[in-house]
């Protein structure tokens, strides 16, 4: 039985018109533009709610709380073995685990308790007001470095 050459060059010459238009045609839709469907739509401040607030927080801290968790295991495993390198079961890292994400959902409580009722999304340094800045612009031309410090340590804030 004698198989035919030219199924086989139109299957390879298929594959290979598939995958340059799987290549290409993403290319040429990336570079079409759309114009806005309004130019009146102004984009509104970025505002996060409380719980994904705490989502964050909670899931930032997990690694160092894990981390702090062994620490503290290991420490106690230490201390009651004597040995430097102590041998560590199956139940202590089932601890280790529940302590890190206690510890962590305790820290993205914490941070609930105190940013509640507070704008999140404001800058967290404020502006300095002009009579401050001219201030120290008349400090700093007149007086050297030194007796600069000396003179802001007597200003009350």
């Amino acid at each position: 039985m004698k198989t035919s050459k030219t199924p086989r060059t139109k299957i390879v010459a298929i594959k290979f018109i598939f995958v340059i238009s799987c290549i290409i045609i993403p290319q040429l839709h990336a570079q079409i533009y759309y114009p806005p469907e309004s130019a009146e739509e102004t984009a509104e401040p970025y505002h996060e709610s409380a719980l994904r607030r705490f989502e964050i927080i909670s899931l930032v801290s997990l690694p160092f709380t894990a981390i702090h968790s062994y620490l503290l295991v290991r420490g106690i495993r230490m201390a009651q073995q004597g040995k430097i390198a102590p041998k560590i079961s199956d139940t202590d890292y089932k601890i280790i685990g529940a302590s890190a994400v206690t510890f962590s959902a305790f820290i993205g409580f914490w941070d609930w308790l105190h940013t509640r009722g507070k704008d999140t999304s404001q800058p967290l340094i404020p502006k300095e007001s002009k009579e401050t800045t001219q201030l120290f612009r008349e400090l700093s031309d007149e007086t050297s470095s030194r007796e600069l410090v000396v003179q802001l340590l007597q200003l009350k804030f």
